[in-house]
């Protein structure tokens, strides 16, 4: 596997590398805290299931992903 590292506004991201799955933006029985403090660098969350809940509109007016789940750390997500 190839080395490299990913550079972003929101951190750095190693790669290859272990990207944890948020669904909506959250992950399951750990927080973002823990996970951050294990060395997790992404977080995976799927557009499809933040658009049914809970919705753009709530995003924006937080003022983005960033700030509506509270991690500064790098996210991505799919569609």
């Amino acid at each position: 596997a190839r080395v490299g590292r990913i550079t972003t506004p929101h951190g750095t991201i190693d790669t290859p590398g272990y990207v944890a799955v948020g669904t909506n933006a959250s992950l399951k029985a750990v927080d973002f805290t823990t996970a951050d403090a294990a060395g997790q660098q992404l977080i995976f969350s799927n557009t499809y299931h933040l658009l049914l809940h809970p919705g753009p509109d709530i995003i924006r007016e937080a003022g983005g992903i960033h700030k509506f789940t509270g991690r500064d750390g790098p996210f991505i997500t799919d569609s």
